[in-house]
């Protein structure tokens, strides 16, 4: 009985110990602006398909966590976000990164897909926009 009680001890002051808050570590979410967009030129129904985004983070403190996405009938608003870790080690980073959504044309209707890439010098969000045309399942010929 009195090794359990001396693990337990043990443990409990591992655990507390370890748990402590005194790293200073801060972090917080950030949209990075969209530098390009791999996209089919038009969809069929019913059918997924990959889409593909690039972006640059500003530093190596970035990290890709998903996209913002807002969805109004056929118009799709679609951002990257990462979590940025508060450091000052931050190098500055130049290279492309991508990342990948699935989407199904769900109506026959033309997608509007709208890539947040960053302000305006006035304030205004501004996209990068591509209209998708949906077109019905081909059927193969015998």
């Amino acid at each position: 009985m009195r090794v359990v009680k001396v693990l337990l001890v043990f443990f409990l002051v591992i655990i507390f110990t370890n748990c402590s808050d005194n790293d200073d570590t801060t972090f917080f979410y950030e949209l990075v602006p969209v530098d390009k967009v791999t996209i089919p030129e038009k969809f069929e129904l019913g059918l997924a398909y990959t889409i593909t985004v690039y972006y640059t983070p500003p530093t190596n403190c970035y990290s890709f966590v998903g996209f913002d996405t807002e969805i109004s009938q056929n118009e799709q608003t679609i951002a990257v976000v990462n979590l940025v870790v508060d450091e000052n080690d931050c190098a500055k980073k130049s290279e492309f990164l991508k990342a990948s959504f699935e989407f199904i044309a769900e109506q026959e209707k033309t997608y509007i897909f709208k890539f947040w890439q960053g302000k305006q010098t006035n304030g205004n969000n501004d996209y990068l926009v591509i209209e998708i045309p949906v077109m019905q399942l081909e059927k193969k010929q015998r």
